[in-house]
């Protein structure tokens, strides 16, 4: 499957022009704003539902749209909340009357996600499954392609739309670096590879042939990118095959995951070398591609979690990054 580009949604209410101009600031600025597009439509028709009638945001309204849904988690109300007041402040920078939602009244989120992290032999197993697979009539060269997309996604950590939207000149395989293009962030970066995966993308190119350098790296059989559904579809056909799942207390198993394994592994290889993770933080941000250092600064917090037999030692190591455990 094809993935398309990014579609604008049409909006329609009174606050229709208002809401439209939010959203170019907001990725004039430099942010995709896909998530934030997807609530403020959402919002859009919730106007034209309720009949709203003028421009202005009122505490009504406001109210009426963040409360907590059914069923919904308190990150998902958070993140509709919070986009909600960035418009109310966009809307009074521009003096139309808005209503602000005080801080004191946004939802208490929890951050009690962990990560799956796999084992080095779950990952033998997964690329064992790709390597064996073959051609698809609609799909002739999925047993060439796929096996090195899942590599580059585990091996540089990389997000999977940024390994979908590789081409064919940001691959440098004299050096070694993939040049990632238009980030999460709106921001290039390089990432560099180990030998291995620079030796078995040579191999790949060649079997692939001649191709533009404006080709896709990793070509969906129409020639464009792939749809990332089709990659998900394809992980969760592996690992269930393979029998790899989650307990019933956590969400599925993400392609992500092996962005976050690919991190977990380099800081436990690091704390076994002896290295200073707190140095090593900055050096692990920038790789993976992070705006800020606190994102990257979570992996030091679950890998006590993942292996409470280096907890002690890492406390001294990293100061307070780490929380105590503490039972319960």
């Amino acid at each position: 499957m094809r993935e398309k580009g990014l579609r604008t949604p049409n909006y329609h209410s009174t606050l229709a022009p208002w809401i439209m101009s939010f959203i170019t600031e907001k990725r004039a600025g430099g942010y995709r704003y896909e998530t934030g597009a997807y609530y403020m439509h959402q919002f859009d028709n919730f106007l034209i539902e309720r009949s709203h009638k003028t421009s202005a945001l009122s505490k009504e309204v406001v109210e009426a749209w963040t409360a907590r849904r059914e069923n919904e988690c308190s990150k998902t109300q958070m993140v509709r909340v919070q986009t909600l007041r960035q418009f109310a402040k966009f809307l009074i920078r521009n003096e139309v009357p808005a209503y602000l939602l005080p801080k004191r009244s946004l939802p208490v989120v929890r951050d009690t996600f962990m990560p799956y992290i796999f084992t080095l032999e779950q990952m033998g197993n997964i690329f064992a499954a790709l390597d064996r697979m073959t051609p698809d009539r609609r799909s002739p060269r999925r047993h060439i392609i796929m096996p090195e997309i899942f590599r580059v996604l585990y091996g540089c950590g990389l997000r999977i739309r940024e390994a979908l939207k590789l081409l064919v000149r940001d691959v440098d395989l004299v050096n070694g670096v993939l040049k990632v293009r238009d980030t999460k962030f709106g921001k290039d970066r390089l990432v560099p590879m180990v030998s291995s995966l620079t030796l078995r993308l040579r191999c790949y190119t060649e079997r692939m042939g001649v191709r533009d350098d404006d080709a896709h790296f990793f070509p969906a059989p129409d020639g464009g990118r792939y749809h990332q559904v089709t990659i998900y579809s394809l992980f969760r056909d592996i690992l269930t095959r393979l029998g790899i799942a989650r307990d019933g207390k956590r969400p599925g198993i993400r392609v992500h995951d092996l962005r976050h394994t690919m991190a977990i592994t380099c800081l436990k290889r690091w704390y076994q070398e002896g290295a200073c993770l707190n140095a090593k933080i900055p050096v692990l941000s920038t790789y993976l591609g992070h705006r800020k250092i606190e994102a990257t600064q979570r992996y030091l917090k679950w890998l006590p979690a993942i292996f409470p037999e280096i907890t002690a030692t890492m406390e001294s190591m990293t100061g307070d990054v780490i929380p105590r455990r503490r039972d319960r």
